[in-house]
């Protein structure tokens, strides 16, 4: 959201492409140092109370200890990928990883995308544009990239390919303009 997004371009067999979205700044670094050393805090007021027979040491590394699981099951939950995968035959698999490694997926078939657009939406000070599908059975359109938003030179190039795969017959119609 806000840091630098990185795009990755993957080709699957003749036609398959995923576009993938991810943010270097996410991928936890500094968190797993900060982890490492409350579990090395942990494992040292452990050998203090096993020397000392000391329960003020227990306290402090079970106290340490839900700390450092507090903190991993919070961190873990944030979005480090997303990805789009455009198949023409098949339909668009939209995926999101998360940084303790769990991916959620979801699937749209080309039966039901009836269109792939370019929106625009005002969030507080701010324009953000996106792409979306517009499908046949949701009332609302389905967002390629929930959580990352991407230059506009990206969605260009993300849309084009969506629009000329999905709906070679109708690509000159939906255009994204030019942007300098």
């Amino acid at each position: 959201m806000g840091g630098q997004v990185d795009l990755a371009i993957n080709v699957f067999g003749a036609q398959a492409v995923e576009f993938a979205l991810g943010d270097a700044d996410k991928q936890g670094y500094g968190l797993k140092v900060l982890m490492s050393l409350l579990w090395l805090g942990v494992g040292a007021a452990a050998y203090v109370w096993y020397e000392n027979k000391q329960q003020l040491a227990l306290y402090g590394a079970v106290g340490v200890a839900l700390l450092a699981v507090a903190l991993s099951s919070i961190s873990g939950s944030a979005i480090v990928q997303e990805s789009v995968l455009v198949t023409p035959s098949l339909g668009v698999q939209l995926a999101k990883r998360r940084r303790n490694g769990t991916t959620a997926v979801r699937f749209v078939d080309r039966s039901e995308i009836r269109a792939v657009v370019v929106n625009e939406a005002i969030v507080f000070n701010d324009v953000v544009y996106y792409i979306a599908l517009m499908t046949e059975k949701d009332d609302n359109m389905v967002l390629v990239f929930e959580h990352f938003r991407p230059r506009v030179a990206i969605l260009q190039q993300v849309f084009q390919h969506m629009q000329t795969t999905l709906f070679p017959e109708d690509a000159e119609k939906m255009r994204l303009p030019e942007f300098a």
